[in-house]
């Protein structure tokens, strides 16, 4: 739904009813042990290009992490005031990715998957930073779209304590 300034906004109703189905979503994949049976169980034709694209992350690699993005690739918070545009296309990807992980802040991500649907994965990811105080674990719901064999736009939303 856009508004009249022509951004994306997420009425509260929505936000509710999302939260619930990937509660649901969660629960019924909570079964699932491992990575590898998760993306098995999924049939997402998606499942080795998200694989391979996270695990070349892991390992700091910018290409691999890139490779299979879509040209037209948009990443968007969510916030208070609806969906914002944080990174367009493939180079801005790239420039971003080579400074985070030439920096010693980024430590580590655990993944918490919840569900791989066809083209849509939905996962919680704890990423661990460094800061001044000491370590500091930011948790974030993530939806990530795919079309045409590579990943296209990625939603994130960082609960906050309200």
């Amino acid at each position: 739904m856009k508004s009249f300034n022509g951004t994306m906004t997420v009425r509260p109703i929505t936000a509710g009813i999302a939260a619930f189905l990937l509660l649901v979503a969660g629960w019924a994949s909570g079964a699932v042990g491992t990575d590898a049976e998760f993306f098995a169980n999924s049939g997402s034709r998606y499942a080795p290009i998200i694989q391979s694209s996270e695990q070349a992350f892991m390992n700091r690699e910018v290409e691999g992490s890139i490779a299979n993005l879509d040209e037209d690739y948009v990443l968007y918070d969510i916030k208070e005031e609806g969906a914002v545009e944080r990174l367009r296309g493939v180079e801005v990807v790239r420039k971003a990715l080579g400074m985070m992980f030439q920096s010693d802040v980024w430590i580590e991500s655990e993944v918490t998957r919840l569900a791989l649907v066809d083209n849509t994965l939905v996962q919680i990811e704890h990423d661990t930073f460094k800061t001044e105080d000491g370590p500091k674990t930011v948790s974030t719901l993530v939806v990530f779209e795919h079309r045409n064999g590579k990943r296209w736009r990625e939603w994130r939303f960082i609960p906050a304590d309200r």
